[in-house]
């Protein structure tokens, strides 16, 4: 948890220095909607041996798919949809 709040704490810093600092103040505070929420990502464990392999969404190719070797004690930042499966069955854990 600890991590995830540096994380989160440096990424604004980051944002603030590098964008927001040099947009005009009308534009600061406008709302951005959000979606469904098919596309929200999470970090996630492989906690077991035998996971394989999983499909990712490929951003360049919104009709194409990536595939990434799941090897067992490696953490991602993934899609929920594409492990929530792994997840319900164990093989994978939410950080």
């Amino acid at each position: 948890m600890k991590f995830a709040e540096e994380y989160a704490l440096a990424e604004s810093n980051l944002f603030q220095k590098t964008v927001l600092e040099f947009m005009p103040a009308a534009l600061k505070k406008m709302p951005v909607p959000r979606g469904d929420h098919d596309d929200v990502m999470v970090y996630a464990k492989v906690t077991s041996d035998d996971v394989g392999n999983v499909a990712i969404p490929d951003w360049q190719d919104l009709n194409g798919e990536v595939i990434l070797e799941m090897e067992p004690e490696s953490c991602h930042l993934i899609p929920f949809e594409s492990v929530h499966q792994l997840v319900e069955d164990g093989n994978i854990q939410l950080m």
